[in-house]
């Protein structure tokens, strides 16, 4: 939202990205991954970023839900930045 608001451009339509960012650019993994990947299928959204910690927690979810999205791994928000403003 930061960077939206600094460069006055949008981030990409159909994107949702779910971790904590440090002070250092760092991704950190995140809980609840099921309802929020339940969420955006619903919310019609097709890409999701997630922490690429979260890569375990993510194959053991169902393959009806996963196989509706496609989901991108990051480790830091430079990755972040450059899927949500690729231009």
């Amino acid at each position: 939202a930061l960077c939206s608001a600094f460069t006055k451009r949008y981030a990409a339509k159909g994107l949702a990205y779910t971790g904590e960012i440090t002070l250092s650019g760092e991704v950190l993994p995140v809980g609840g991954l099921n309802a929020k990947l339940i969420s955006a299928v619903r919310a019609g959204i097709k890409t999701v970023v997630v922490p690429r910690a979260n890569r375990p927690d993510i194959e053991e979810l169902p393959k009806e839900l996963t196989d509706k999205l496609h989901i991108t791994y990051v480790k830091n928000a430079s990755e972040v930045l450059k899927l949500a403003f690729p231009h």
